[in-house]
């Protein structure tokens, strides 16, 4: 028979935390490579310029998103505004035939409460497009301030040298691989979180008599690891063409 699913989820666990450390040793290994090979002052020389550019990139994602959910809501505010004016016109042709004698009081009403319910709508709706299009505009704002935070470390440092001695060219694996190492990190992590969450569900269920089904497995839970170097990849911007002429070490 399977274990129990706290014996397993203990095992899980115990397993994707040793991983975890793993993954630290196996960058404070690849790290002492990259600082003997680099030197730690060149590293930490040129680390203002690949911080300003990791945010850029971070803004550039999030101006996407909050630029795609302002969208989102704009046309849902059309749509809805749209749909009241249409409302409102049914109402005012069931004013004039009420006013003529017919029998529409029913119809008036729930007309009425109708449009009000469309109205509030509206609102919410309104508060979020709103919303949006603020976070859309601070999200630009980081996104352009990064930008020319590394744009001016570029034109103040690295403007004329060679190949042999450009700081930026020589460290970007460097903190490409960094980047990477904390995504991976951030993952593992978020992972073992779950499962910390899911045990102390687990236990609950037991101490309080619930039965728990043993045939809970990882994927239950969305616990699947991810390959988090995908989008960093893909968000990388080569700036191999910029050189340092005053960083040769």
């Amino acid at each position: 028979p399977p274990p129990p699913p706290r014996a397993r989820l203990l095992q899980q666990l115990n397993v994707e935390e040793r991983n975890h450390v793993i993954t630290l040793e196996r960058w404070a290994a690849a790290a002492s490579r990259w600082e003997e090979l680099l030197t730690v002052r060149r590293i930490a020389k040129v680390t203002p310029y690949f911080d300003a550019e990791f945010r850029m990139q971070t803004g550039r994602k999030l101006v996407q998103e909050s630029c795609a959910l302002y969208a989102k809501y704009l046309a849902a505010h059309e749509d809805q505004a749209a749909a009241i004016q249409a409302q409102e016109l049914k109402l005012e042709a069931l004013g004039r035939i009420r006013s003529e004698g017919g029998q529409v009081d029913d119809l008036h009403s729930q007309t009425c409460s109708k449009l009000g319910d469309m109205l509030v709508t509206l609102r919410t709706t309104e508060d979020s497009r709103d919303k949006a299009h603020a976070a859309y505009e601070a999200a630009l704002a980081a996104c352009q301030d990064a930008r020319a935070e590394r744009d001016e470390i570029l034109k103040d440092h690295h403007w004329a040298c060679t190949d042999d001695t450009c700081s930026i060219a020589r460290c970007r694996p460097y903190f490409k691989a960094k980047r990477e190492h904390e995504a991976r990190l951030a993952e593992e992590g978020r992972m073992l979180e779950c499962l910390r969450v899911r045990l102390e569900d687990v236990l609950k269920d037991v101490a309080g008599g619930r039965h728990v089904s043993s045939a809970t497995t990882l994927d239950d839970y969305d616990l699947r690891m991810v390959d988090a170097c995908e989008d960093l990849d893909s968000a990388t911007v080569c700036d191999d063409d910029y050189y340092s002429a005053d960083e040769a070490d």
